[in-house]
């Protein structure tokens, strides 16, 4: 939420961002490095969005076990 904060300052995080939104199991860590790429709002920031959106419909979170 921090790096969300700081908005365009933050672009030297996108990196770091891009990994926790893909690879971090937390659906909470998802959604603020969600928010921070948004609001880092470089060109970079935007695709790591829409590709994650345009997958994100098939969420290999949820399961039977664990539906939310």
């Amino acid at each position: 939420l921090s790096l969300a904060k700081l908005g365009p300052r933050a672009a030297a995080a996108i990196p770091a961002l891009k990994d926790a939104l893909y690879l971090d199991e937390n659906r909470y860590v998802n959604g603020n490095a969600l928010l921070a790429l948004e609001r880092i709002g470089t060109a970079e920031s935007s695709k790591i969005i829409l590709e994650y959106l345009k997958t994100s419909r098939w969420c290999a979170k949820t399961t039977p076990a664990s539906l939310y």
